[in-house]
């Protein structure tokens, strides 16, 4: 029918681990590159500290059934025309 086959080379774990740890650190390293890195100020960030707090309170406030102000909680930015 044919020959017997005689595996000529052996399993090498050794290698089998290091080539596991690359596709781990490629996969890594491809998941980091689609998310988008977010580059606040200090100024930003108390900005939405500061507007997330405001919402806290708002929301208080409705359930001890007061209206808060319109704008509280809200962030408002500048549109500049293209």
């Amino acid at each position: 029918m044919g020959e017997a086959y005689v595996p000529d080379d052996r399993f090498d774990f050794a290698k089998d681990e290091e080539r596991l740890k690359m596709q781990h650190k490629q996969a890594a390293r491809a998941a980091a590159s689609r998310q988008p890195a977010l580059q606040l100020t200090d100024e930003q960030i108390q900005e939405l500290t500061r507007i997330n707090r405001e919402r806290v309170e708002a929301d208080r406030m409705r359930k001890m059934g007061l209206k808060p102000k319109e704008g509280m909680g809200v962030r408002y930015e500048e549109v500049t025309d293209m």
